[in-house]
């Protein structure tokens, strides 16, 4: 199985413990999760932060560099 590009870049977060820390505040996890959130477990916040930098990192990537 070929990963996807941001399936590679989620991979390289997920190897940085300050970007995929497992924790959040409380109105971020209301925005990923919805307003009842109590049952998220620390594995499905460290995913969403891996996919979130993932994405960051894909959009970034896409400006190109041009100075």
């Amino acid at each position: 199985m070929e990963l996807s590009l941001r399936n590679r870049f989620a991979l390289a977060a997920l190897a940085n413990p300050n970007v995929c820390t497992g924790q959040a505040p409380e109105w971020q996890l209301d925005q990923w999760f919805g307003k009842d959130c109590s049952g998220i477990t620390r594995k499905q916040v460290i995913a969403k932060q891996a996919f979130v930098m993932a994405d960051a990192m894909i959009r970034e990537s896409g400006k190109g560099i041009n100075k």
